[in-house]
C-alpha cells in the first residue's frame, strides 16, 4: 500500500487491532494456563470439605479394620460401651499425650494438615485463613470429630496436624505455582506436572 492512502491506514488500523487482539489473548491465556494465583471460592472449599467427611468415613472404616497393634484402639470396648458413650467419654477425658508412633504423628497427621491447608489455600483464601480451616477442620471435626469415637483426642495431633501440615501445606502451594508457572512441567515432563 501507498503511505498515507485510505488503503495504508486501513491496514495499519487492522494490524493495531490485531496486535490488541493477540496481546490479549495472550496476557488471558498467561493468566489461566501459566500462573497459580486462586480466585477466592468458598463453594469449592464447602465442597472439598464434603469430599473430606466422605473419606473421613471411609478413612475410618480402614483404620477400623486395621489390627488393634497399629491403631491402639480397642475395639471390644468400643463395640461394649456403643461409639455414642465411647465418643462422649473419649472427648471429656481428653486432649491426653498419646503414645501413637511416629508414622501417625509424624507422617499421617501433617499430611492430613497439609491436605486440609491446601485446600483452602487452592479455594483463594489466604495463608492465616488456610491455617484457620486447617486447626479448626483438624482439630474439631477429626481430633474431637471422627476419631474421638476410637481414641482420646491428643495435645500431638492437635498440635501437629495444623501446624506441621499448615507449614508442608504453604511448601506444596508454592511448588504448584512453581508447576503451573512452567507450563505444568516437571522434569521438562509435562505428564509429571499434571499429576
Amino acid at each position: 500500500p501507498i503511505p498515507g492512502s485510505a488503503y495504508h491506514l486501513k491496514c495499519q488500523h487492522f494490524r493495531r487491532i490485531r496486535l490488541h487482539v493477540i496481546t490479549e489473548f495472550c496476557k488471558d491465556y498467561i493468566y489461566k494456563n501459566l500462573t497459580y494465583n486462586p480466585i477466592r471460592d468458598p463453594k469449592r472449599l464447602a465442597y472439598n470439605s464434603g469430599l473430606f467427611v466422605g473419606g473421613a468415613v471411609a478413612a475410618f472404616g480402614l483404620l477400623w479394620i486395621m489390627p488393634e497393634s497399629v491403631t491402639s484402639w480397642d475395639k471390644d470396648e468400643i463395640r461394649e460401651e456403643g461409639l455414642i458413650n465411647k465418643w462422649e467419654e473419649n472427648v471429656k477425658a481428653g486432649p491426653i499425650w498419646d503414645k501413637d508412633g511416629f508414622f501417625f504423628n509424624w507422617i499421617t497427621h501433617p499430611w492430613a494438615g497439609a491436605v486440609y491447608y491446601m485446600s483452602a489455600r487452592g479455594s483463594g483464601f489466604k495463608p492465616w485463613e488456610s491455617f484457620t480451616y486447617s486447626v479448626l477442620f483438624s482439630t474439631f471435626f477429626w481430633e474431637y470429630g471422627v476419631e474421638a469415637f476410637a481414641e482420646v483426642p491428643s495435645w500431638q495431633d492437635i498440635i501437629i496436624t495444623p501446624t506441621v501440615g499448615s507449614l508442608f501445606g504453604e511448601g506444596f502451594f508454592i511448588e504448584k505455582k512453581k508447576i503451573v508457572e512452567n507450563d505444568h512441567r516437571i522434569l521438562k515432563s509435562r505428564a509429571l506436572g499434571v499429576t
